[in-house]
């Protein structure tokens, strides 16, 4: 325990130039005996606020004025509130306040322009307690702790679990909220924790706390606050909660840091808050928090919240009746409320409170309130929080709908230079019009997600205008995986309770660098108007990509994902080294339209080497090739147009230190500079492996989507000779020009042939896919059948350059489609004109031998037969993957006149 001094002091007033400081003596001792002792922290307070609004101006506001508090240390049992003071500043540097009950320490109300500055927080006891993992029973799923030196011997349920080599939160480790802890018998040392699940060995560092009780900093209807160089080590709750006033808080160098070893102890603290770190809710202005510090919070690092969704009980003419959940909620007069941001926008005119009883609410909705009580759902209703809304005019809302306040989304908050490093979301967001720059997130299981977190069919808690810009996102999406959320992606951006329309409204993500993300990077959904630019994703997939969004069908192999959304736009982003666990740059899903620059905007700086690409001259826009597929040493490499040919598939070998060495598919031999020569116009051959730096080469990403191809022995750059655009001429190297002929763009190498007409026979009834009796229909059903060259039996094939191709039949001109862009197994395969859907792009996927599985865009499931069947006639639909030979086909060149 810390030591309790006592002394006296004194106080001074010092009137001058209009404000005053208000202060103890300096020079006191380090340690005081706080609110019950000599100095009293409380009642300090209470007289510097009361002698400022002796000390007012013409205006009748408070002066400026400044009350400090001696340094040393403060061990309080009581809260500390500071109530209605105005242009007050309270300097406490050096000041460190020791709480000795878990309950909150500072609640702060009804202020205007208040600043502290310089204060210190901790606890003690602390309000958790830690240790190691000593004993683990797979069986019971259990664990035992040995509680360290120093900490509460409590059973607290609420369990962490940490790296022993990093003392950060280990990977892997899914929420263990349903925990339960209880003292072993015989032992006041060691804890038994049930129900933790899997993950957890021997040695892993444990902590437990409470169920939180209070938070430390508790900040109520209050401007203009401002906490500069301000410590919180911990708190029972959250750390610092603000909110139901104007706002425009100002956090600068706040820090949330895991604090000294306790008394007694020899480990340092592995947590800091029990819940949350910084929280804002229901402000008209929106906070500035900069320069601050969240560290290893029990929840989420920073959150801004909006009030939620106002349900209508009925609606007659200008006037409503709406109901909160939470009771404490009201409405004030000239407060907007709207539906969604576009629709029609009405003002409060008063506001009268009103039985529940008295409200005549049509019978089927009365029935829903009743079925949600206790549920939580969104007409769990508080009967005792029912409203009459006079309206400045007719009302547009009608009963059973949802509507909310664009006047409290906490408008222009700015979040810049921070540094965030927790296992949790790093920053929740439900706020309008602000910036977030400059930031690091490192290790939470999402850095920014911007969420309604599930509400109503309206744009209540939908963020808009927001720039995301030149932060750091390191390492995120190791911790607490969650399948069943849509939240998934270091940046996400997902709201699909909103139906009727899209949500969010013009993002900007520009400068970003993810760094090392665990699954998905980006998830733009239920959002318009975004801009994408100058971002760079770095070191992708690396490890196993978790669950987060599975239940939502999201694939967390992608780098970026984009779904249910318009007006997306991408450039000069760029992806450096995908993991093994990745699959493609960036998927676009259904209910997407108006996508810019998702192929040239997303380019992969270092090449995939598990695929092959197609190498295309940005001046001729041709490929590079072997004449006549030759694969003899010395070969000349030449461009032609792009046909799908055997020897236009390259594939990148990964020599290190940013070299690559550009095999030849077809052959297995190497690009290099023929001789070894260091001249202008050497011709670019194949060769053997030589092992030798003219077989090596740079990629230098110029933009839009292309790329210099520089060698490494001789520094000269990848070109056509005398600028060429002409079928068969050769490839050289030539000194930097800037010259378009010197850009190259690569795309996945699809394995056909572009100017062939197949038949695509299926592995297990040995039938060919055709239209049923030949047809030139739209909708037209898709069949096996006997090949016979029919015309309705051919197909030929198009690349779109990502990986994927559409099927044309022959004899139609109709594309391959999925009846109704089906996601469901049994879709049916059907040729439809041209939309440029993703149901009408399919992807080839090798399997052992000569077959392939033809797979959806879409739906991402697989070409089939019905029943796996063997006879005529059987029609084609799509299905899950599986072992099944009739989701395997085979693609056999036909001849030209079939």
């Amino acid at each position: 325990m810390l030591i309790r001094k006592a002394f006296i002091f004194c106080l001074a007033f010092l009137f001058l130039l209009g404000s005053y400081s208000f202060q103890a003596p300096v020079g006191l001792a380090a340690a005081t005996t706080g609110q019950t002792g000599a100095v009293n922290i409380q009642k300090l307070i209470n007289d510097a606020i009361v002698a400022s609004a002796a000390n007012t101006g013409s205006d009748g506001v408070p002066k400026p004025s400044t009350v400090v508090i001696p340094p040393g240390t403060y061990r309080l049992a009581s809260t500390i509130s500071i109530k209605n003071a105005t242009n007050l500043t309270i300097i406490a540097d050096g000041v460190n306040i020791v709480m000795t009950k878990l309950t909150q320490a500072f609640i702060v109300s009804d202020c205007t322009n208040l600043t502290v500055q310089g204060l210190t927080l901790n606890y003690d006891p602390l309000p958790f307690t830690q240790g190691k993992v000593i004993a683990i029973d797979p069986t019971t799923k259990a664990i035992d702790v040995k509680l360290d030196a120093g900490y509460p011997r409590k059973p607290y349920s609420r369990i962490e679990v940490y790296d022993p080599a990093t003392k950060f939160q280990k990977a892997g480790i899914s929420h263990l909220w349903e925990s339960k802890a209880v003292m072993v018998d015989g032992t006041e040392d060691v804890v038994r924790v049930s129900n933790v699940g899997g993950g957890i060995a021997i040695g892993d560092l444990i902590t437990l706390s409470m169920n939180g009780v209070a938070h430390g900093i508790n900040v109520g209807n209050s401007i203009g606050m401002t906490w500069r160089n301000v410590t919180v080590y911990t708190a029972p709750g959250a750390g610092y909660t603000d909110g139901g006033g104007v706002g425009g808080t100002h956090l600068d160098g706040f820090r949330i840091v895991r604090g000294p070893v306790p008394p007694g102890g020899v480990e340092a603290p592995l947590l800091t808050t029990v819940w949350d770190g910084i929280g804002f809710r229901n402000f008209a202005v929106g906070p500035t928090v900069e320069n601050s510090i969240i560290e290893n919070a029990g929840d989420d690092s920073f959150s801004i919240q909006t009030p939620g969704p106002i349900g209508v009980l009925k609606a007659e003419g200008d006037a409503i009746y709406i109901a909160f959940k939470d009771p404490t909620r009201t409405l004030q007069a000239v407060t907007r409320l709207r539906q969604f941001n576009d629709g029609p926008e009405v003002k409060i005119l008063s506001s009268t409170k009103v039985d529940y009883n008295s409200v005549a609410i049509d019978p089927d909705l009365a029935a829903k309130i009743i079925a949600a009580e206790g549920t939580g759902d969104l007409w769990d209703i508080a009967e005792d929080a029912v409203y009459r809304i006079q309206l400045d005019q007719p009302s547009p809302f009608q009963a059973g709908q949802f509507i909310f306040t664009p006047d409290r989304m906490s408008s222009g908050f700015v979040f810049r230079n921070n540094q965030i490093t927790s296992s949790y979301r790093g920053m929740l967001l439900k706020a309008n019009d602000g910036l977030i720059e400059n930031n690091i997130f490192r290790g939470s299981n999402k850095a920014i997600v911007i969420t309604p977190e599930g509400q109503s069919d309206s744009h209540a808690g939908i963020s808009n205008n927001l720039t995301i810009r030149n932060n750091r996102i390191i390492n995120t999406g190791n911790q607490y995986f969650w399948p069943e959320s849509e939240q998934a992606g270091a940046i996400a951006l997902s709201a699909s309770n909103v139906k009727s329309q899209l949500a969010f409204d013009n993002i900007t993500i520009e400068g970003n660098t993810f760094d090392g993300v665990r699954g998905l990077n980006l998830n733009i959904s239920d959002a318009k108007n975004v801009k994408v630019s100058g971002n760079t994703f770095l070191n992708t997939h690396n490890v196993s990509n978790g669950s987060n969004g599975a239940q939502w069908g999201i694939d967390s192999s992608t780098v970026i994902w984009v779904k249910d959304a318009d007006k997306v736009s991408f450039n000069n982003n760029q992806i450096n080294k995908m993991g093994p666990y990745s699959t493609e740059p960036i998927k676009i899903m259904s209910g997407t339209s108006n996508i810019t620059g998702a192929q040239g905007g997303v380019q992969v700086v270092s090449p995939d080497e598990r695929v092959s690409y197609s190498i295309k001259n940005r001046n001729s826009g041709k490929a590079l090739g072997i004449k006549e597929n030759a694969a003899e040493d010395g070969s000349n490499v030449e461009q032609r147009a792009y046909t799908g040919a055997v020897s236009q598939a390259w594939q990148f070998v990964d020599d290190g230190n940013g070299y690559y060495k550009i095999k030849n598919i077809n052959s297995g031999k190497f690009m290099g500079i023929s001789a070894a020569s260091m001249a202008d116009g050497a011709k670019n051959i194949l060769w053997s492996d030589n092992r030798a730096s003219n077989q090596l080469w740079q990629l230098v990403y110029v933009g839009d989507g292309f790329y210099q191809i520089k060698n490494k022995q001789s520094g000269k750059l990848l070109g056509m000779s005398g600028g060429s655009t002409a079928d068969g001429a050769l490839s050289i190297q030539w000194s930097a020009s800037g010259s378009t002929n010197q850009n190259w763009s690569l795309s996945i190498f699809v394995p056909f042939d572009i100017t062939k007409t197949y038949s695509i026979m299926n592995q297990n009834s040995e039938k060919a896919l055709g239209a049923v009796n030949n047809s030139t229909e739209s909708g037209a059903n898709i069949e096996q059948r006997t090949y016979a060259g029919m015309p309705g039996q051919t197909w030929k094939f198009v690349d779109t350059g990502d990986g994927y191709c559409k099927i044309i039949n022959v004899n139609s001109g109709k594309f391959l489609d999925i009846a109704s862009s089906s996601k469901d197994d049994g879709g049916q395969t059907i040729q439809w004109n041209e939309t440029g859907g993703m149901s009408q792009q399919w992807e080839l996927v090798e399997t052992d031998g000569e077959y392939f599985k033809i797979k959806n865009r879409n739906s991402g499931k697989m070409l089939g037969m019905t029943g796996r069947s063997l006879a005529d006639g059987v029609l084609s639909l799509q299905w899950a993957a599986s072992d099944s030979l009739s989701q395997n086909w085979r693609l056999s060149i036909v001849a030209p006149n079939q």
